[in-house]
């Protein structure tokens, strides 16, 4: 599926969403009234979902996420899904069903391929803000898993 020669990885370059962030005067603007206008009345998994792919987008967009070529942001999705375990694998005396969230990127053209980001997206809270370090740390954690995802094609 790849021309001879292509590059496979995808880089984040924290640098660069810093100077992003500085530039526009953006470091205590919280995220979800930058992208959408106002603060949600709490984070919903839709609000972490679509204020994940908006950050996902600028930071291709300022150059702080380098995806392979030919892929743009639009060829990926992101997605919740919350899993649950009928037995307590601890051993923590927990009775019933226990259930997990973690967030998917996937190819929307191959939703099967998926790859696991993680719960980094938490910090995606309604009181985040743009400067906030850990959305640094789950752009890095989202170019990791772009990159895996490209490595399943």
């Amino acid at each position: 599926m790849f021309p001879p020669g292509t590059a496979r990885s995808a880089d984040f370059n924290a640098a660069k969403w810093d100077a992003f962030v500085a530039d526009n005067k953006l470091g205590r603007a919280k995220l979800h009234e930058y992208y959408f206008g106002q603060l949600p009345p709490f984070t919903s998994p839709r609000a972490f979902m679509d204020a994940v792919t908006e950050v996902f987008t600028d930071a291709v967009a300022v150059g702080a996420i380098v995806l392979p070529s030919p892929y743009e942001p639009e060829d990926f999705q992101f997605e919740i899904k919350t899993y649950y375990d009928e037995v307590d694998p601890d051993d923590q005396g927990y009775d019933g069903p226990q259930g997990y969230t973690s967030m998917y990127i996937a190819w929307k053209l191959k939703p099967e391929l998926e790859a696991d980001i993680g719960s980094g997206y938490y910090n995606f809270s309604r009181d985040a803000t743009m400067a906030d370090k850990e959305i640094g740390k789950l752009l890095r954690q989202v170019a990791a898993t772009v990159e895996e995802l490209v490595g399943m094609l």
